[in-house]
């Protein structure tokens, strides 16, 4: 009890304080329903009292009152009108229910959509330091399958739960004189209905189905490319591109979870309904053509048995349903408030330390410097990088020559800005590299790393990374690969460069994937070209050639900062930092 006392409040506190009007006409409109149903269970008094006595004091007073409204002659007048108005409370009592079912699931996936999309921002906006120690399943486990089992389990059931304890404390009061003795036959008549009714959906529940599985395996698609991806991402200033495809993909995923819910719930409230006014017709018809006070009483006892049934009973299951559900989910629950929460921290959370410095446009004109420039990971760990110092020069080929663990590819993350130094600093044209800057610089940067990204789309959707379709400008692409010297393998697939790469890229080559990011680095076509070890992957043969094309082309336009562990190549580059020795 206590834990789940705990999330409660965690949930309160964290996701729904902010939605305090929406809950507000939930609790209101659940309001209302409960005196609905007060209403019809008053009219069923009348209805049996005028049944089973003709002239008792009851029905005087109540023939009484009623006309001074309308002129009623007898207690079966009395009865005709008190069965019409019972029809019209029950159909708008069930008009005012299935409306609850619409709110409650459309504030449900509203605010779980809301929940989702901050949580996949989240990965963005953390400090790169943060965002490897993050455990990539278990991010997209959360998010993928986390995130919707909570929805549906924990907080789709929290939220009935307060609007049926308010309707069966009101229903509870008005029933509490009722007999329940023939329950259990009437149930067994709603529960054929209710399998009619389930059969008569089928088809388009499969449909919205289908729809669910189609957004839930982009949605996976999309997490695992901002997890793997998240350099080229952020370098390249596309997290708004993903995040929309995300949101997108969110959308239609909580459309069908919200159709499914109306589908499900909906049938039963109406049939319920129908059932009522068919047994209320049915009095009717006796009080007219019967003249048989035993056939009218057992139709009204029959009538209130079921009501009574219908009401309470599901109500009571429903809530132990709830409470069951959230208890079995306390953990998913929990793993979603600490993502949630970490959007809006701001000492994580990389979009807030960018609002707390305005931005700043920085230009690259002549160099980039590091002064005494210092990293190490942990205070316990030795320093990766100790007091280095050395200058990048404007549309200079440089290279960071060094054995595998040396630190290259960490001083490479330092100078794109995606981990600050411990020590000592990197200016740019003389302004030191700061948070306030940070995304300017970012953006006159492209990356190829040696473990190339790629999307789970075409060779040029691949290469115009984070660009729309329509976007696409296919004689460019077709202009790098060349460059990259892939297009001559691409002539042979047949679909040319709309040819789709696969997951992780599968249906190429290690050597064809390392080209096709170089050709992504060229299309973007920034001020700077970091090279983390981006030809590891080819013979010297083709890595020369393609570094001659490059240089041929962008010799005096683009500023090229390479690593390698690879001694033939620095021929090409005309400034070289060894590691090995630096540090």
């Amino acid at each position: 009890m206590k834990e789940q006392l705990i999330i409660f409040k965690r949930v309160f506190r964290e996701i729904l304080v902010g939605n305090g009007k929406a809950l507000s006409i939930i609790i209101m409109i659940g309001f209302i329903c409960a005196i609905f149903e007060i209403l019809s269970i008053g009219m069923i008094i009348p209805i049996i009292s005028i049944t089973l006595e003709s002239g008792n004091e009851f029905n005087a007073i109540l023939l009484t009152i009623v006309n001074k409204f309308i002129s009623i002659e007898n207690n079966h007048d009395l009865l005709i009108l008190v069965a019409i108005c019972f029809s019209i409370t029950v159909f708008i009592g069930a008009f005012m229910r299935t409306y609850l079912i619409y709110i409650q699931s459309k504030f449900s996936t509203t605010l779980i959509h809301d929940v989702n999309i901050k949580i996949y921002e989240s990965i963005f906006r953390r400090k790169y330091v943060d965002h490897v120690k993050l455990d990539s399943s278990e991010l997209i486990s959360t998010i993928v399958t986390k995130v919707n089992q909570v929805a549906y389990q924990v907080l789709v059931p929290l939220i009935h739960f307060m609007s049926q304890i308010i309707i069966i404390l009101f229903i509870s009061t008005t029933l509490i004189y009722i007999n329940a003795s023939i329950f259990f036959i009437m149930l067994s008549i709603l529960a054929f209905v209710y399998f009619f009714i389930i059969k008569s959906v089928s088809k388009k529940l499969d449909e919205i189905g289908k729809s669910f599985s189609s957004s839930s395996n982009m949605m996976s698609s999309l997490v695992r490319d901002a997890v793997l991806g998240f350099r080229e991402i952020v370098l390249l200033k596309k997290e708004t591109f993903f995040e929309n495809r995300f949101e997108k993909s969110d959308y239609a995923l909580r459309r069908s979870q919200h159709l499914s819910n109306i589908f499900t719930n909906a049938p039963r409230i109406l049939i319920e309904s129908v059932i009522i006014f068919l047994l209320m017709t049915y009095v009717i018809i006796s009080v007219l053509y019967s003249s048989s006070n035993e056939n009218i009483l057992f139709v009204a006892e029959i009538a209130a048995i079921v009501y009574g049934a219908q009401k309470l009973i599901p109500l009571f299951n429903r809530v132990y349903q709830d409470w069951a559900q959230i208890s079995a989910n306390l953990k998913p629950m929990e793993d979603v408030l600490d993502l949630y929460i970490n959007h809006h921290n701001p000492i994580k959370n990389l979009k807030n330390n960018h609002e707390d410095h305005p931005p700043e446009e920085i230009t690259f004109s002549n160099m980039i410097k590091c002064e005494d420039l210092s990293f190490n990971y942990s205070t316990k760990q030795e320093k990766l990088i100790s007091k280095l110092n050395f200058s990048i020069k404007k549309n200079e080929w440089f290279c960071i020559f060094g054995p595998t663990g040396c630190g290259k590819s960490t001083l490479l993350d330092l100078i794109a800005g995606l981990i600050e130094p411990k020590k000592g600093k990197i200016l740019i044209d003389g302004i030191k590299l700061n948070s306030s800057n940070i995304r300017s610089w970012q953006n006159k940067i492209s990356y190829v790393s040696q473990k190339i990204f790629l999307l789970n789309g075409t060779i040029a959707e691949n290469v115009a990374f984070g660009f729309k379709k329509e976007e696409i400008d296919n004689d460019r692409v077709i202009e790098c690969l060349q460059t990259s010297e892939l297009m001559k393998d691409i002539n042979g697939f047949e679909a040319n460069i709309q040819t789709f790469v696969g997951e992780n890229g599968k249906t190429l080559s290690g050597g064809q994937i390392q080209r096709l990011g170089i050709a992504r680095a060229l299309y973007i076509n920034k001020e700077i070209m970091i090279l983390d070890e981006a030809t590891s992957s080819l013979d010297h043969k083709n890595e020369s050639k393609i570094l001659t094309n490059i240089k041929n082309k962008h010799s005096n336009s683009m500023t090229i900062i390479a690593i390698t562990h690879k001694k033939q190549i620095l021929e090409n580059f005309n400034n070289v930092l060894n590691m090995e020795k630096s540090n």
